[in-house]
């Protein structure tokens, strides 16, 4: 009998922009499983406020039904409400017991899935509330929690946390893909370091080089939290570079080397990857952004042995992750001399594993 996975995540399974769960998704499938991607965090209340990128999906035509796409099962829960930021403590304590109710809003169907489980993967997201109600549903099932993010570095509500503290240890396994976040949670004996993993049939293909000029051609591709002062300084002390930024940011410096692609699907982001001379993970500081030491935008450069320049608050083992001090003219200059002459060769990418071995680690 095929065994059957569940994921929970705030992703969207449709969506072009490829996050950690969408491989290992499509690892479980390519491994022989029944898979179903639930997305949570969708609601009226959501689509109401705006600002959410996925309700450019149909999602009245897709909500709460199962629908077959690319080999498994995608299933969106819309609900009135999902425990979303309200950003004031006031607002968030007056909501908190409206928000304890959110998995009481599970469909039949949502229920349905539960119960034909053999593994559940939970992200660290909104659909973590969902976590007693599907053990009581399926209490032989396998839990597993993949913390791909500190919660504190969502834009969540406080309940998410609170559960979150409340069901830690009561998982089978808590996956975490970098060392920081490792030792944040060492004290519980059921967290287990699994770095991201990478397509590597897809890196090791052979592209053409995007890139129209020379270089150096400096890369950053991602959908937030760029440092923009970064980018402002560094083209203007290097007016011969090219900075080349992927995603859909806005407001970005206005300069001749400032290329801004947008949004593409993940797929064409490779070439960009391969040719590039550095790699730039120039974050915003928010509270746990330590734990994007090993990312999976790090992860992907460090495969395409790319030097990579990060602030000086993400504190990073890697040999080839070069600090800036934000806002520091000299500290950026400094980066990016430093970036340009490093040797690329001597970058290790032993510690790198696919999706597939991902799945393996899990003990499955």
């Amino acid at each position: 009998m095929t065994p059957k996975v569940v994921l929970i995540t705030n992703h969207i399974w449709a969506s072009q922009r490829r996050a950690g769960f969408h491989w290992i998704a499509a690892a479980f499938v390519e491994a022989g499983w029944d898979v179903t991607f639930v997305t949570t965090g969708m609601s009226l209340l959501g689509q109401w406020r705006g600002g959410d990128y996925r309700f450019s999906f149909p999602i009245s035509e897709w909500a709460n039904r199962r629908i077959s796409l690319d080999g498994l099962t995608s299933y969106i829960w819309y609900t009135p409400w999902h425990p979303m930021s309200l950003r004031y403590q006031t607002l968030h304590a007056l909501s908190w017991p409206m928000m304890s109710l959110y998995p009481h809003l599970a469909s039949r169907e949502l229920d349905a899935i539960a119960r034909e489980a053999d593994l559940f993967i939970f992200e660290s997201c909104s659909g973590l509330l969902l976590y007693a109600r599907f053990r009581r549903l399926n209490p032989n099932a396998r839990f597993v929690y993949r913390m791909s993010d500190l919660l504190q570095s969502l834009y969540l509500h406080p309940i998410v946390t609170h559960t979150e503290r409340q069901i830690i240890e009561k998982f089978d396994l808590v996956s975490v893909p970098s060392q920081s976040m490792l030792d944040r949670y060492a004290h519980h004996p059921n967290v287990k370091l699994h770095r991201h993993g990478i397509r590597a049939d897809l890196f090791d293909r052979e592209y053409p080089n995007p890139f129209a000029h020379a270089g150096p051609n400096v890369l950053f591709v991602g959908n937030s939290r760029l440092d923009r002062s970064f980018i402002a300084i560094a083209s203007e002390l290097y007016p011969d570079w090219y900075f080349h930024i992927i995603g859909p940011l806005s407001d970005l410096p206005q300069s001749s080397n400032i290329i801004a692609y947008g949004e593409m699907p993940f797929e064409d982001t490779i070439p960009y990857l391969k040719f590039a001379d550095i790699g730039l993970q120039t974050l915003e500081h928010r509270d746990g952004a330590d734990s994007f030491s090993d990312s999976l935008k790090v992860i992907q450069y460090t495969y395409c042995r790319l030097p990579i320049i990060a602030p000086d608050f993400i504190h990073s083992p890697r040999s080839h992750v070069i600090p800036y001090h934000p806002g520091n003219r000299e500290s950026i200059e400094r980066a990016l001399e430093n970036a340009r002459h490093f040797d690329r060769t001597t970058i290790n990418r032993d510690d790198i594993h696919t999706w597939n071995d991902f799945v393996e680690f899990l003990n499955i």
